[in-house]
């Protein structure tokens, strides 16, 4: 049997990365998530500093967006397909000592854990994110 744990439970814990990520960035890249250990990969697309007051208080076990994130301008062209958000100070080496979350980036309605409704980026292209909920 898994662990279970209840929904307080569960908000205090996601509540908990408040400080962590607050100020970090949201870098928007292509293809697969290479996972949050490892360097980067993909071509960066946009990154995206983040605000201090990120996300809202956890609620019903999800942690959403205080608000739409800025729209920032693409440094990149390409088609999104991954996300890493990064404490300030990420090196970006390949350990498991500094915290990031990915997470995939789909069109609208397909699933990502980001859904833009245009995922094919082009240089100075403005990209907002308007909603990111963690679970």
């Amino acid at each position: 049997m898994a662990t279970v744990f209840n929904t307080v439970t569960k908000n205090t814990m996601l509540d908990s990365i408040d400080a962590t990520f607050n100020g970090g960035t949201l870098e928007i890249r292509t293809g697969a998530p290479p996972g949050p250990g490892a360097v980067p990969s993909g071509t960066l697309l946009v990154s995206i500093t983040l605000p201090a007051d990120l996300w809202a208080a956890a609620s019903g076990a999800v942690k959403a967006l205080n608000a739409a994130l800025a729209t920032t301008a693409a440094v990149a062209a390409g088609t999104a397909g991954h996300f890493r958000i990064k404490a300030t100070g990420d090196t970006g080496a390949a350990v498991g000592t500094q915290h990031r979350i990915e997470g995939t980036i789909t069109l609208t309605a397909g699933g990502g854990d980001i859904e833009l409704d245009n995922t094919s980026i082009t240089v100075g292209q403005n990209v907002t994110i308007s909603t990111l909920n963690l679970t």
